[in-house]
């Protein structure tokens, strides 16, 4: 489904709410900007929610102790600002900086930056970009409350009339063009597919004008930009998300990084349940048996995927953060009651009766997650919050619309059973939920529009096999196919003496060569086309 980006604009970064009208006044004076390390362990998870325990860093930091009385209270303040304004308060009640507002009559340079960093978050909030609705959302942000506002004026009279506070500087990603933009994206291997071809050269056309876009209008604190790019047909007729970072290096080169989760099928090394995995490319092909990157055969068959683009203050993150958690295998389910996890369960408690050698390995702190977890939790990451275990349905799904595309209105209620029911409802019930799932997978993608379209839309057919058949048509124009069944109901189907496999393209030509060996008719069959948006088949 094709929507221009206006309606985009619309139904996903607009903004209802309006800051408060009261104005802060500003002054100007030269600080020299921080220095800023591309990556600090506190910007990983705790062990609450985590999938992978991280020790704390050992290095000696001189921060400023904040002062005994705290003014501040979660609900009046965001995490952000709140740790913000508790260093600002401290490091202005300090020795030291009593001593050079007496003496000198100045900040020192601990209070200086510990209040220009607050003044950069204070002013981020307020301006109050477009995307701001989505982070609300996603991450229980708010606008600038009064609390918040009147802790801001209260600093500001303790600070010297001859200081000015402004933001501190950071290394933007400013404007890009296209040539550097085309050599960070099609650096990862799933996009180099198409590069120096017509629909690469789009690609890079068009998301090179959003993020020039979203650059100039950037808050204060935002060094890079998120991308989050979603992929029709990736499993089957389902739909995959995946988060990309664009910045800046201290070279000043464009760089581009990757972070998304796979859903793997049992293996014995799994516990024989399904697992979610946690890569930095999309070129996965080796982690699975059947040798094919599930991404980049869905790409083979619908392009490159759309992507909505989001200004944020951490995209260098993203890398390291990903690093950390590469190929670590948590349990695949949509709700914590999904089968893969009441099976995962069971194994742990039977561990417990076992000695440590024949132990299946299963983690004691058992929680699902989809790739749309994970996408949630990355982009926290790069937004400097924290986040903790909930699974997808029914909460994080809400939350995650602003940044998927998802219209706030789609997906609120579904039709199982002969029954309309509401995804607090499906929530409870294992069964109902595999099925909302299946609805949503294939369709949450085309149900709204992203900064960049994408120029295929995914089609499912279906057909059966009789015994002793040898091939099948493709109907129309199509020139590709890939199977979306599961791999049981393809056991009887083979192409030149091999069975075939689930999600693996093949061509019109290898469709006529396809034989079926079972002794009774087929059950159907499912398999997926790509339509070209303006109508046919993809050649």
């Amino acid at each position: 489904m094709h929507i221009d980006s206006t309606s985009r604009n619309n139904s996903i970064n607009s903004d209802t709410e309006k800051t408060s009208d009261a104005q802060i006044k500003k002054k100007s004076v030269s600080v020299m900007p921080r220095s800023e390390k591309p990556f600090s362990p506190n910007h990983l998870p705790d062990s609450k929610g985590a999938t992978a325990e991280i020790k704390k860093s050992t290095e000696k930091n001189t921060t400023i102790q904040p002062a005994k009385e705290k003014p501040f209270e979660q609900k009046n303040f965001s995490e952000r600002l709140a740790r913000a304004g508790e260093k600002a308060r401290a490091a202005l009640g300090s020795e030291k900086n009593q001593m050079y507002q007496t003496q000198l009559g100045i900040l020192s340079p601990e209070a200086e930056q510990a209040v220009n960093e607050y003044s950069a978050l204070f002013q981020a909030k307020s301006s109050d970009p477009g995307t701001r609705s989505a982070v609300r959302t996603a991450f229980d942000e708010n606008f600038i409350t009064p609390d918040e506002e009147q802790h801001w004026q209260d600093m500001q009279r303790k600070i010297p009339a001859n200081t000015d506070i402004h933001p501190v500087a950071s290394r933007r990603l400013e404007k890009v063009n296209s040539q550097e933009l085309e050599q960070a994206i099609f650096r990862e291997p799933g996009f180099a597919l198409f590069a120096g071809k017509p629909e690469g050269d789009l690609f890079i056309a068009e998301l090179t004008a959003v993020v020039n876009q979203k650059a100039a209008t950037m808050a204060p604190t935002d060094k890079g930009m998120a991308l989050v790019f979603r992929f029709p047909g990736t499993y089957g007729d389902v739909g995959h998300i995946a988060v990309g970072s664009l910045w800046r290096n201290e070279e000043r080169q464009l760089r581009m990084d990757v972070s998304h989760q796979e859903s793997m099928a049992p293996t014995a090394t799994s516990n024989h349940v399904y697992t979610g995995r946690i890569f930095n490319t999309f070129d996965t092909a080796a982690s699975y048996p059947t040798k094919i990157a599930p991404v980049v055969e869905g790409m083979k068959l619908f392009g490159l995927p759309s992507v909505l683009v989001f200004p944020v203050p951490f995209p260098e993150i993203l890398a390291p953060y990903t690093q950390v958690f590469e190929e670590h295998e948590v349990i695949y389910g949509a709700t914590d009651d999904w089968a893969p996890a009441k099976n995962a369960i069971k194994q742990r408690d039977a561990d417990k009766t076992k000695p440590p050698s024949q132990r299946s390995g299963v983690p004691q702190n058992i929680h699902t997650e989809t790739c749309f977890n994970v996408t949630h939790k990355t982009l926290a990451r790069m937004y400097g919050m924290t986040t903790s275990h909930e699974p997808l349905f029914p909460s994080l799904f809400e939350k995650i619309k602003g940044f998927s595309g998802i219209p706030e209105k789609e997906f609120k209620t579904f039709k199982i059973d002969g029954k309309d029911l509401t995804m607090q409802q499906v929530a409870t019930h294992q069964a109902h939920s595999v099925k909302a799932f299946k609805i949503v997978g294939p369709a949450w993608i085309d149900s709204g529009p992203a900064d960049v379209n994408g120029k295929m839309r995914l089609q499912s057919r279906q057909l059966k096999f009789q015994p002793g058949q040898v091939g099948f048509p493709l109907e129309g124009r199509v020139r590709a196919f890939k199977f979306a069944s599961e791999t049981p109901f393809l056991k009887d189907l083979h192409l030149d003496g091999k069975p075939v496999i689930k999600d693996k393209v093949y061509t019109a030509e290898e469709a006529k060569r396809i034989t079926y060996h079972g002794k009774e008719p087929s059950k159907d069959i499912n398999y997926v086309v790509g339509v070209p948006l303006n109508g046919g088949a993809k050649l």
